[in-house]
């Protein structure tokens, strides 16, 4: 392996092993009010990414797409946002509100993108993640 290979399979390791603790994150906060509801709902992830060099192309993974999640961070996109997500088994076939789910969001620092824009992108993320479960 190279030493480039070895870095890119070590950043998306790193990734996945992120997207795990956001996921742990939102199922720990349904054992708080007033998230009680959620408790044994379903979770999940989504790792957002922007393709190097471009400036405003991002791409949505969930755990159903790991290895194009490997194939962007090995060949060098940045990650710009982690979701984690615990979601009602009915918000799959509604829209996501503050009743249905909850989520652990973390951001790439610095933002490579304004505050609106990666607000619009975790607003994706999140029903990425949901329809993945």
């Amino acid at each position: 392996m190279t030493g480039s290979t070895l870095r890119g399979a070590l950043l998306f390791e790193s990734t996945i092993a992120a997207a795990e603790s956001c996921r742990r994150e939102a199922e720990a906060m349904v054992q708080e009010p007033p998230y009680g509801g959620l408790v044994g709902q379903p979770s999940s992830w989504c790792v957002v990414t922007k393709k190097k060099g471009h400036r405003a192309y991002v791409v949505f993974h969930t755990p159903l797409d790991e290895a194009s999640l490997r194939a962007h961070i090995e060949s060098g996109d940045q990650v710009v946002l982690t979701v984690g997500l615990v979601v009602s088994r009915d918000a799959a076939h509604l829209n996501l509100n503050p009743y249905n789910h909850v989520a652990s969001i973390s951001m790439a620092k610095p933002m490579p993108f304004s505050a609106a824009r990666m607000a619009r992108i975790a607003t994706e993320a999140k029903a990425r993640a949901a329809l993945a479960i």
